[in-house]
């Protein structure tokens, strides 16, 4: 397994620079971030190789959605740019959802005109143009479930098993799921199960306890069991940890290392 750090959401009390330099203080070889169009790319890139740091993923879309056909052509041009990005920063895989979303979250839109179908069908289209830039880029694409109890309600992709079905036909070794385990236990997932049942079609893991979304040991998600099967299954992707530390960033960076470091 690797490993890499959100600075979007840990060491958030620094610059969104400096925390780069910290992912490097701390132990970690890699980070993700969420949207890039506001960000001085260079100087992360620049940041990056200074502290010999991978970047491991980050938001490929943010301004189009991938549930209305009428915004595939914007939704596709979204994509080429962010994989253009990724490739500057040697980033090797990208972050999808299926809906645009408000600063805190909310769904922006919810298609009432377009049957569920519809949606779907326009979902899985949309992910297999995408494939195609993502396969000639060497990129990987990583389709992600939201909870849609808490965090982010009305968003058309909230079960893996939905996930893993678009995935299945979409039928590209470039698009895989993101597996976020907080938001799934929020949906009352067998979290477990899906995941010895579907490793091979997950590309990435999203880390933070539930409820509350905090670091490992804060809520009631057994993150050693998880380990365990993780390392049995040999997993080899990244498992990134995006959650908000209950304490301060040091604190919840223990905690991590207590389960993910210390076997």
């Amino acid at each position: 397994m690797k490993y890499s750090i959100c600075i979007d959401t840990l060491f958030i009390e620094l610059s969104f620079l400096d925390r780069i330099d910290k992912v490097k203080e701390v132990g970690f070889s890699a980070f993700e971030f969420w949207k890039w169009g506001k960000r001085n790319i260079k100087e992360i890139e620049h940041r990056s190789k200074r502290n010999n740091l991978e970047v491991a993923t980050f938001n490929g879309n943010v301004e189009n959605s991938l549930i209305d056909p009428e915004q595939r052509e914007k939704y596709l041009e979204e994509i080429n740019n962010s994989v253009n990005v990724a490739i500057q920063l040697g980033c090797k895989s990208l972050m999808v959802l299926t809906d645009k979303l408000e600063e805190d979250g909310k769904v922006k839109e919810t298609y009432p005109y377009l049957k569920e179908e519809e949606k779907y069908k326009s979902v899985v289209k949309g992910l297999k143009d995408s494939a195609i830039i993502a396969e000639r880029n060497n990129i990987t694409l990583l389709l992600e479930p939201l909870n849609t109890l808490i965090d982010h309600r009305g968003c058309y992709l909230s079960s893996s098993t939905v996930g893993f079905k678009i995935i299945e036909e979409v039928g590209s070794e470039n698009v895989k799921l993101l597996y976020d385990i907080y938001h799934m236990q929020i949906m009352r997932e067998n979290l477990i199960d899906t995941l010895c049942k579907n490793i091979d079609k997950i590309g990435y893991i999203h880390v933070a306890d539930a409820p509350g979304r905090h670091e490992p040991g804060t809520g009631k998600i057994n993150f050693c069991k998880i380990y365990e099967v993780l390392n049995d299954l040999r997993y080899d992707g990244f498992v990134g940890f995006e959650f908000l530390p209950l304490g301060s960033s040091y604190k919840a960076i223990q905690s991590i290392k207590a389960v993910f470091f210390s076997k």
